[in-house]
């Protein structure tokens, strides 16, 4: 299993350094299928990046879901895809966003002075 930075994900969605993605690319097609994964820091630093670059959500989740189709790319656990919809159909970071995944798939309470995430956690039940 291979763990990848944001900023491979980065250079293959916005081919900025074209001799990098072709690194990634090169990378995803000869890696072993479900042999690569990204983690929720990793995707929470993705979400930010593309945020600041002036991606909305639908289109920051819909380059996310893309890159999970590639099949070297392990998919995506029920408490993350969880989070990826959230955050698609709000407008809550996607640190808070998994936050709310993860207190409805755990069936966890949340502990937190944001008022928005404690409404949007509250109507999950």
């Amino acid at each position: 299993m291979t763990l990848l930075d944001a900023n491979y994900f980065l250079r293959w969605f916005l081919n900025d350094v074209p001799s990098q993605n072709k690194i990634v690319k090169q990378t995803l097609a000869q890696a072993e299928p479900d042999s690569l994964m990204m983690d929720r820091i990793t995707l929470a630093e993705v979400t930010y990046v593309l945020r600041s670059l002036g991606y909305n959500h639908q289109q920051v989740v819909m380059a996310i879901k893309e890159f999970y189709l590639v099949a070297s790319v392990k998919p995506l656990d029920k408490t993350l895809s969880l989070a990826l919809d959230i955050f698609e159909g709000t407008s809550l970071d996607f640190e808070d966003c998994w936050l709310a995944a993860k207190v409805k798939d755990a069936d966890m309470s949340l502990a937190s002075f944001d008022k928005q995430l404690q409404r949007f956690v509250s109507s999950l039940a």
